[in-house]
């Protein structure tokens, strides 16, 4: 017996959108990683800068709690009970701050400062300096005003200040290009900064082509220097230096780069490009420590009695209880980590990071879990998920598959080279995408090259930005080039938008569609087609480039460099949906799970329940009573009259709010209209939902057979 369709009960009945629980975005725990520049250890706490804020550990790193996500600093100073923090960006911009309460709260403290590139914070005596971009400020009042400080210093860019006892150093940046003439690295005062005089002997005249001293650091009798070229010891204040890099890893082109000092009993410790190195008899020769899987540059570090902490360029921070033999990441609570991609498999969540590799939540972002054994830390850029396995476009590294969660990772051997940068499904297919495209279509256990398009833009070899379809049409974004569509499962593709100086959709990242209408997200905004993607329309009213593209019910949502968007007429108007974002929120990606949306950011996963998203119907019923007459007939049919041309959209959702049918999406005139519901859909409770320009209706209906 055919499946008839019989609408009862609730034909002229609203349907009831639940009472909002929570109406703003809140941050997951994690992905922790990303950028850790500067570290101050205060009492039993330590404080640690990212490029998301300033965030507080009491337990050394186990647990981490944001103390301020607007302030990112360049360098801390303790000065009794207070903190000073140098920032260089963010919500407070540039500048010193001041903070009595551990970091919580911050004010500006910049009187006197004609430069607020703030590099480096030291005190000696009652005075506090601070290095800049143009040279050395001193404050007598705790910070409350600045001067500058000559008497024999440059007003060049400070990269470092150290002390010793009672001396104080200055290390500077861009020796070899500056404009001063016969100024030098490293100077040193006696008496407080009153006077200045040179002392960067065997620094300058070394064979190393030395420009910068990132590091000051004073250990027993001796002081450091960590430069651009490796580490110079001085055993006598300054006065002459000696290159001691043994075992410091260099190249015929380039020499250690050595980020930070630290030391720990009787251990010396250098942060290099190449990871922590450690010398058991003061820089005399230094040993490679085992770094385990974290990303190799160190940029600060500290310690803390027995506690060395380590900040990397983008694996967040690593603790060493041993002096250093072993290394753990803790970043539980630090979601500092870009993420470009995510996957729903199941009940666990993927994450794709800049840096990080890949993450898995199973309980909605408490706890995140590096899933990566056999996966380079490389960017992830796209998941697909095909039956039991998960694959994931880790660029430049390759196509990588998951038969068990991500717990382990093997290369896909038989698609292209190294240049995977997308993969998408669509219907029961696979799409993956470097110079050419491959397709499978048995859950990507074997590969075939499909008929591909030209990828060239500008006579130049391009890759794939992103890949996507709807089971009829296959849509791929080419660099920054054009897209191409296929409408027989990758038999053979159609280049569209070939002119590149036209302006139409460049760098796509992302597809997604409502009905028939198909929207694409790109670097200089969002682009719509009403014809599988032949021909583009710009999407007016976005602010910033669209990196990722959702549909919830009949809402499209864009992530963009400036947060979340929402719009309720297929891209007409829009509204920011960013309440709960911190400063300067760009969205990479979005995914629905279970209940919720997830967004991956500059800064972690934030969460949002899909309820949020859904349109309270009896607003938008009562705006559209005098404009839009709608009836549910008992014969399938669906009747209609708009008063005015505008654009109409009506159709069939499920009761878990995914489309089933779009019945009409396109512009029509005054008039009255009839469409009607086709047979062969599965018997249960459906919501029709019906929209003319800004009014909108849904309607419960129920299908028997």
């Amino acid at each position: 017996m055919k499946c008839k369709a019989i609408l009862l009960a609730c034909l002229g009945v609203l349907l009831v959108v639940p009472a909002k629980s929570w109406t703003q975005w809140v941050q997951t725990s994690g992905p922790g990683g990303g950028y850790a520049g500067a570290f101050l250890s205060v009492g039993s706490s330590m404080l640690v800068s990212t490029s998301n804020g300033v965030y507080i550990t009491k337990d050394n790193g186990a647990h981490w709690t944001a103390a301020d996500t607007g302030l990112h600093a360049s360098c801390f100073l303790a000065n009794g009970t207070d903190i000073l923090a140098g920032a260089y960006t963010g919500a407070y911009h540039h500048g010193l701050f001041l903070s009595s309460d551990t970091g919580i709260h911050w004010t500006a403290t910049n009187s006197g400062l004609s430069n607020l590139i703030i590099t480096a914070l030291a005190s000696s005596g009652n005075s506090l300096f601070a290095g800049t971009n143009e040279g050395v400020f001193v404050s007598g009042d705790n910070g409350a005003h600045w001067s500058p400080v000559a008497n024999g210093l440059p007003q060049r860019s400070v990269s470092s200040i150290g002390e010793k006892g009672t001396d104080l150093f200055i290390g500077y940046n861009d020796y070899l290009y500056n404009t001063v003439p016969d100024t030098g690295l490293v100077y040193r005062s006696t008496d407080n900064g009153q006077h200045w005089t040179r002392a960067d002997t065997g620094i300058v005249d070394s064979n190393f082509a030395v420009s910068k001293v990132n590091s000051l650091y004073a250990s027993g009798a001796d002081l450091f220097a960590g430069t651009d070229c490796g580490v110079f010891r001085s055993v006598n204040n300054g006065i002459r230096w000696t290159a001691v890099n043994n075992g410091l890893p260099s190249t015929s082109n380039s020499r250690p780069f050595v980020n930070s000092l630290t030391s720990a009993g009787s251990y010396l410790f250098a942060g290099t490009d190449y990871g922590v190195f450690r010398s058991a008899n003061n820089g005399a020769s230094w040993t490679a420590l085992d770094s385990g899987s974290w990303t190799r540059p160190t940029i600060a570090l500290a310690t803390a009695g027995k506690n060395i902490f380590a900040g990397t360029w983008a694996s967040g921070v690593f603790l060493s209880t041993d002096n250093g033999a072993t290394w753990n990441p803790v970043n539980q609570g630090m979601p500092n980590i870009p993420v470009k991609s995510f996957a729903v498999s199941g009940t666990n969540l993927f994450a794709g990071t800049e840096s990080g590799g890949v993450f898995r939540s199973n309980n909605k972002g408490a706890v995140w879990t590096p899933e990566n054994f056999g996966l380079p830390k490389v960017p992830v850029r796209s998941f697909a998920v095909s039956g039991t396995n998960l694959f994931a476009a880790a660029y430049p590294a390759g196509l990588y598959r998951s038969s068990n969660s991500g717990a382990s990772w093997t290369r896909v051997t038989d698609v292209g080279n190294y240049g995977i940068s997308a993969i998408g499904l669509s219907g029961n297919t696979l799409f993956a995408g470097d110079g050419s495209i491959y397709r499978s279509t048995n859950n990507g256990l074997t590969w075939d090259t499909t008929t591909s398009p030209p990828l060239f833009c500008e006579d130049s070899p391009v890759d794939f930005s992103c890949i996507a379809g709807n089971g009829r049409v296959v849509l791929g974004g080419f660099g920054w080039c054009f897209v191409t569509r296929s409408t027989n499962n990758g038999g053979s593709w159609v280049n569209t938008n070939t002119d590149y100086k036209a302006p139409i959709p460049r760098l796509v990242n992302a597809f997604t569609w409502i009905g028939e209408t198909v929207f694409a997200g790109a670097v200089n905004g969002a682009y719509y087609s009403t014809d599988t993607g032949t021909h583009w329309t710009a999407v007016t009213a976005l602010p910033d480039s669209v990196n990722a593209l959702a549909v919830i019910g009949t809402d499209l949502l864009a992530g963009t460099g400036r947060g979340v968007f929402l719009s309720s007429d297929n891209g007409l108007n829009w509204a920011a949906e960013n309440t709960g974002f911190t400063t300067n929120t760009t969205v990479y990606t979005l995914v629905e799970a279970d209940s919720d949306l997830y967004v991956g950011t500059n800064s972690g996963v934030w969460r949002r329940p899909l309820s949020d998203f859904r349109t309270n119907v009896h607003e938008k019923s009562r705006a559209m009573q005098n404009t839009f007459n709608l009836h549910i007939g008992r014969n399938n049919s669906v009747h209609y009259d708009i008063p005015a041309s505008a654009f109409v959209s009506i159709k069939l959702f499920d009761v878990k709010g995914r489309m089933v049918l779009s019945l009409v999406n396109k512009k029509q005139e005054i008039g009255s209209y009839l469409v009607k519901i086709p047979a062969g859909l599965s018997q249960g409770w459906y919501v029709l939902s019906a929209s003319v320009g800004d009014a909108q209706t849904d309607r419960e209906i129920m299908v028997l057979r």
